[in-house]
């Protein structure tokens, strides 16, 4: 497991060629339009040499979206709302799953 970094801060993770990224979905999700986001320059140096899924996890509703990262570079968009560079894509390409936190 590797950490992936964005702005000196850790974003999440590639682990078994999946990028796995904790969130608190009240704080990270976006509302308009509902979508998970990733820093651009992450995604491009990190994520899409180096995994094959991306797994969202919020920690607050228990809930895992999974997508692949195919799907998210070939559907994403991308929007700068004071956070830097970031590409997103909407909930509606994702798969939600409930999961157990012991």
């Amino acid at each position: 497991m590797f950490p992936v970094r964005a702005k000196n801060r850790t974003i999440g993770f590639i682990e078994n060629g999946c990028f796995l990224k904790p969130v608190v979905g009240s704080k990270h999700q976006l509302r308009e339009p509902p979508a998970w986001a990733i820093d651009a320059e992450a995604f491009e140096e990190w994520v899409k040499p180096n995994a094959r899924e991306i797994i969202v996890t919020d920690t607050e509703a228990k809930l895992r979206y999974r997508v692949s990262v195919e799907t998210f570079d070939q559907l994403k968009q991308e929007m700068d709302r004071g956070f830097g560079r970031q590409y997103f894509l909407t909930l509606n390409y994702w798969t939600r799953e409930k999961y157990n936190a012991n």
